[in-house]
Protein backbone atom coordinates (compact mmCIF):
# COMPACT_ATOMS: atom_id res chain seq x y z
CA UNK A 1 0.00 0.00 0.00
CA UNK A 2 3.00 2.31 0.40
CA UNK A 3 4.48 1.66 -2.00
CA UNK A 4 1.59 2.02 -4.77
CA UNK A 5 0.57 5.21 -2.70
CA UNK A 6 3.86 6.58 -3.58
CA UNK A 7 4.13 5.65 -6.84
CA UNK A 8 0.49 7.14 -7.24
CA UNK A 9 1.38 10.34 -5.50
CA UNK A 10 4.11 10.52 -7.82
CA UNK A 11 1.90 11.05 -10.75
CA UNK A 12 -0.65 13.24 -9.00
CA UNK A 13 -3.08 10.77 -8.67
CA UNK A 14 -5.24 10.88 -4.94
CA UNK A 15 -7.13 8.12 -5.97
CA UNK A 16 -6.55 3.95 -5.72
CA UNK A 17 -8.85 1.72 -7.14
CA UNK A 18 -7.59 -1.49 -4.99
CA UNK A 19 -6.77 -3.49 -3.43
CA UNK A 20 -8.55 -6.10 -5.28
CA UNK A 21 -10.21 -8.30 -1.89
CA UNK A 22 -11.27 -11.10 -3.74
CA UNK A 23 -10.50 -14.67 -2.70
CA UNK A 24 -8.93 -16.50 -5.38
CA UNK A 25 -11.04 -19.56 -5.25
CA UNK A 26 -9.19 -21.38 -8.66
CA UNK A 27 -6.24 -20.43 -10.03
CA UNK A 28 -8.17 -20.13 -13.56
CA UNK A 29 -11.07 -17.05 -12.13
CA UNK A 30 -10.96 -13.97 -13.40
CA UNK A 31 -9.28 -12.63 -10.76
CA UNK A 32 -6.62 -14.60 -9.35
CA UNK A 33 -3.99 -12.64 -10.68
CA UNK A 34 -5.16 -9.82 -9.13
CA UNK A 35 -5.76 -11.82 -5.60
CA UNK A 36 -3.54 -11.91 -2.41
CA UNK A 37 -4.25 -15.68 -2.46
CA UNK A 38 -6.71 -18.19 -1.33
CA UNK A 39 -6.48 -18.30 2.03
CA UNK A 40 -9.50 -15.75 3.09
CA UNK A 41 -7.54 -14.92 6.47
CA UNK A 42 -4.18 -14.00 4.62
CA UNK A 43 -6.03 -12.02 2.18
CA UNK A 44 -7.96 -10.27 4.90
CA UNK A 45 -4.89 -9.20 6.31
CA UNK A 46 -3.03 -8.46 2.64
CA UNK A 47 -5.86 -6.46 2.67
CA UNK A 48 -6.13 -4.36 5.92
CA UNK A 49 -2.62 -3.21 5.59
CA UNK A 50 -3.10 -2.26 1.38
CA UNK A 51 -6.08 -0.09 2.98
CA UNK A 52 -3.56 1.05 5.60
CA UNK A 53 -0.69 1.73 3.79
CA UNK A 54 -2.56 3.68 0.49
CA UNK A 55 -4.79 5.79 3.30
CA UNK A 56 -1.29 6.62 4.67
CA UNK A 57 0.51 7.98 1.53
CA UNK A 58 -3.09 9.71 1.50
CA UNK A 59 -5.08 8.18 -1.13
CA UNK A 60 -8.45 7.56 -1.43
CA UNK A 61 -9.38 3.86 -1.22
CA UNK A 62 -11.74 1.69 -3.05
CA UNK A 63 -11.96 -1.80 -2.22
CA UNK A 64 -12.95 -3.80 -5.04
CA UNK A 65 -15.10 -6.46 -5.73
CA UNK A 66 -17.79 -6.68 -3.37
CA UNK A 67 -18.67 -9.62 -2.40
CA UNK A 68 -16.24 -11.08 -4.99
CA UNK A 69 -15.47 -12.20 -8.50
CA UNK A 70 -13.20 -15.31 -6.78
CA UNK A 71 -14.96 -18.36 -8.08
CA UNK A 72 -15.95 -16.63 -11.48
CA UNK A 73 -13.50 -18.03 -14.56
CA UNK A 74 -15.09 -15.73 -17.15
CA UNK A 75 -14.63 -12.33 -17.24
CA UNK A 76 -17.93 -9.66 -17.40
CA UNK A 77 -16.91 -8.41 -20.97
CA UNK A 78 -18.53 -11.29 -22.32
CA UNK A 79 -21.92 -13.44 -20.58
CA UNK A 80 -22.68 -12.46 -17.07
CA UNK A 81 -21.06 -14.49 -14.74
CA UNK A 82 -23.19 -16.26 -12.07
CA UNK A 83 -22.19 -17.16 -9.07
CA UNK A 84 -23.72 -20.46 -6.65
CA UNK A 85 -22.30 -18.79 -3.46
CA UNK A 86 -24.53 -18.52 -1.25
CA UNK A 87 -25.27 -15.38 2.11
CA UNK A 88 -23.78 -17.55 4.49
CA UNK A 89 -20.75 -18.54 2.44
CA UNK A 90 -19.91 -14.42 1.76
CA UNK A 91 -20.42 -13.62 5.49
CA UNK A 92 -18.12 -15.99 6.68
CA UNK A 93 -15.43 -15.40 3.99
CA UNK A 94 -15.70 -11.89 2.60
CA UNK A 95 -17.36 -9.97 5.41
CA UNK A 96 -14.34 -10.27 7.37
CA UNK A 97 -11.96 -8.73 4.53
CA UNK A 98 -14.64 -5.83 3.91
CA UNK A 99 -15.69 -4.95 7.58
CA UNK A 100 -11.51 -4.39 8.12
CA UNK A 101 -11.73 -2.68 5.03
CA UNK A 102 -14.24 -0.37 6.11
CA UNK A 103 -13.18 0.18 9.76
CA UNK A 104 -9.37 0.46 7.94
CA UNK A 105 -11.18 4.07 6.66
CA UNK A 106 -11.51 2.69 3.01
CA UNK A 107 -13.62 5.32 0.78
CA UNK A 108 -15.28 3.25 -1.62
CA UNK A 109 -16.35 -0.22 -2.38
CA UNK A 110 -17.24 -1.16 -6.02
CA UNK A 111 -19.58 -4.00 -6.24
CA UNK A 112 -19.28 -6.76 -8.77
CA UNK A 113 -21.15 -7.42 -11.78
CA UNK A 114 -21.93 -11.41 -10.76
CA UNK A 115 -25.39 -12.63 -10.47
CA UNK A 116 -25.13 -14.42 -7.20
CA UNK A 117 -28.07 -17.24 -7.85
CA UNK A 118 -28.91 -18.26 -4.29
CA UNK A 119 -29.17 -14.53 -3.38
CA UNK A 120 -29.84 -12.24 -6.48
CA UNK A 121 -31.03 -15.03 -9.28
CA UNK A 122 -29.80 -13.23 -12.39
CA UNK A 123 -29.30 -9.61 -11.41
CA UNK A 124 -25.98 -8.24 -11.09
CA UNK A 125 -24.46 -7.31 -7.65
CA UNK A 126 -24.37 -4.20 -8.53
CA UNK A 127 -27.94 -3.39 -9.51
CA UNK A 128 -29.14 -5.67 -6.70
CA UNK A 129 -30.66 -4.44 -3.26
CA UNK A 130 -30.35 -7.66 -1.73
CA UNK A 131 -26.29 -7.15 -2.03
CA UNK A 132 -26.12 -3.29 -2.10
CA UNK A 133 -28.33 -2.27 0.64
CA UNK A 134 -29.00 -5.99 2.89
CA UNK A 135 -25.37 -6.86 2.63
CA UNK A 136 -23.33 -3.68 2.08
CA UNK A 137 -25.14 -1.09 3.62
CA UNK A 138 -27.01 -3.24 6.52
CA UNK A 139 -24.85 -6.05 7.81
CA UNK A 140 -21.83 -4.64 6.98
CA UNK A 141 -23.31 -0.72 8.11
CA UNK A 142 -21.36 0.70 5.37
CA UNK A 143 -21.98 4.20 4.64
CA UNK A 144 -19.64 5.40 2.43
CA UNK A 145 -19.50 5.33 -1.30
CA UNK A 146 -20.57 2.48 -3.37
CA UNK A 147 -19.18 2.08 -7.15
CA UNK A 148 -20.40 -0.29 -9.67
CA UNK A 149 -18.30 -1.79 -12.06
CA UNK A 150 -17.74 -1.07 -15.68
CA UNK A 151 -21.66 -0.55 -16.39
CA UNK A 152 -20.87 -0.81 -20.77
CA UNK A 153 -19.83 -4.42 -20.36
CA UNK A 154 -22.01 -6.90 -22.29
CA UNK A 155 -23.03 -9.04 -19.09
CA UNK A 156 -25.10 -5.74 -18.45
CA UNK A 157 -25.84 -4.10 -21.89
CA UNK A 158 -27.37 -7.98 -23.24
CA UNK A 159 -30.09 -7.58 -20.59
CA UNK A 160 -30.54 -3.70 -19.68
CA UNK A 161 -30.96 -0.88 -21.53
CA UNK A 162 -27.91 1.93 -20.05
CA UNK A 163 -31.06 4.14 -18.59
CA UNK A 164 -32.66 0.87 -16.79
CA UNK A 165 -29.45 -0.47 -15.20
CA UNK A 166 -27.83 3.28 -14.13
CA UNK A 167 -31.61 3.46 -12.25
CA UNK A 168 -31.27 0.35 -10.85
CA UNK A 169 -27.86 1.14 -9.76
CA UNK A 170 -28.94 3.92 -7.93
CA UNK A 171 -31.98 2.42 -6.81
Amino acid sequence: GIAIGTLLNRYGFNTVFGPVADIAYSESGYTSGDSFGSDPEEVRGMVRNAVHGELDQGLHVCVQYFPGYGDITSSPSGTRPVSLRTAEEIEKNEYPIYKDAINGGAEFIMVSQIAYKPITVDVPACLSSEVVTDMLRNDLEYDGIIMTDYMNTNSLIQHYKHADAAVMAIE
